[in-house]
């Protein structure tokens, strides 16, 4: 069995409802994300893809869907290092700054911190 994601998993990404279930599709790509980094608090996905074409498959796919795209990317940085954000609903949070989930530790915060100050971040409206 192969490490490479099926082309029907590219599919399902481009198909995802992205409007309605932005979690779901995030967990999703965490899941079949292979090697490099992917960090995902329930709020906030981090995704490096290393040296996998897989991973840069995956990338392929999630800028493929648009309604994605347009509502969760957030920045993008050096090595195709990408950051995607659920916006947060001030009343609905009851923990930390993403509600009750804390966040995954990993090696994808350590990386966030070096490449944070060089992100292309998500030009302002106006």
């Amino acid at each position: 069995m192969s490490d490479y994601p099926a082309s029907y998993h590219m599919r399902r990404i481009r198909r995802w409802d992205a409007a309605a279930d932005p979690e779901g599709l995030m967990r999703y790509v965490r899941v079949l994300w292979r090697g490099g980094c992917a960090a995902f608090d329930g709020r906030r996905l981090e995704l490096h893809p290393g040296d996998s074409p897989a991973n840069e498959d995956i990338l392929r796919a999630l800028k493929e869907n648009e309604v994605f795209w347009l509502l969760y990317w957030e920045a993008s940085g050096p090595g195709g290092h990408h950051a995607f954000q659920i916006a947060l609903d001030p009343s609905a949070s009851t923990g930390g700054p993403y509600g009750e989930e804390e966040e995954e530790e990993d090696a994808c915060s350590v990386l966030s911190v070096r490449w944070e100050g060089s992100m292309l971040p998500r030009p302002s409206a106006g």
